[in-house]
């Protein structure tokens, strides 16, 4: 079998019932077509266990994981299964709060920022933790964004609004790349609900705030 390339991944494309393409002999992605027309790729390995059950583990997405990092993944997940170590339980999803999830976003992404605007983000997300962190993020509801995000449009401050709205789709987005947001239609929402906010200071003199 020759060797999968980054460029093939890209060009993939995915149907209504999903297909599954082997990588390596136990490294494989799914790939199905979202009902909004996305393909999604997810990174999955197939290995037996100590007890001779055939075990399938989802452990990311491209391009989050890209191919390069999901073989070393797929290494060391073998090994581990080997030696008889503990592996996440296919099909299960870590429990995790909002807070809890966006605390590991913003570890992530903070890395690339500059002082101030990660300094202003920080600001942001714990505004919108003191609102809605201690829920499970697969039960954050649209009115819970809504509410945290209204409240800096009765403010005046629409741009502060929209930008806390975008960081919470982000938040949202990476744990759907992941694998781990049980249903997506949410960043469906939020993209609805943007469209509804009143139009950019500028036209209606509302202030932008930072």
């Amino acid at each position: 079998m020759g060797k999968m390339t980054d460029a093939q991944i890209r060009a993939m494309k995915g149907s209504e019932k999903g297909r599954e393409v082997f990588v390596d002999d136990n490294l494989y992605l799914k790939v199905t077509l979202r009902k909004n027309g996305i393909t999604k790729k997810k990174w999955r390995l197939r290995f037996t266990d100590q007890a001779g059950g055939r075990q399938n583990l989802t452990f990311g997405e491209y391009p989050e994981i890209g191919l390069a990092q999901a073989r070393e993944m797929a290494a060391d997940l073998l090994k581990r299964a080997r030696r008889g170590g503990t592996l996440p339980i296919p099909g299960k999803r870590a429990a995790a709060t909002f807070g809890e999830l966006s605390e590991e976003w913003f570890g992530r992404q903070s890395k690339s920022w500059v002082a101030g605007h990660a300094l202003r983000q920080r600001e942001r997300l714990d505004s919108v933790n003191r609102a809605m962190g201690g829920k499970d993020f697969n039960l954050v509801t649209m009115e819970d964004i809504a509410a945290s995000v209204s409240r800096k449009v009765d403010a005046g401050t629409l741009e502060i609004a929209r930008r806390t709205l975008s960081m919470i789709r982000k938040i949202l987005e990476y744990a759907d790349t992941l694998g781990r947001l049980e249903d997506n239609r949410i960043l469906i929402g939020i993209d609805s609900y943007r469209k509804s906010l009143p139009p950019r200071a500028g036209t209606g003199g509302i202030s932008t705030g930072r």
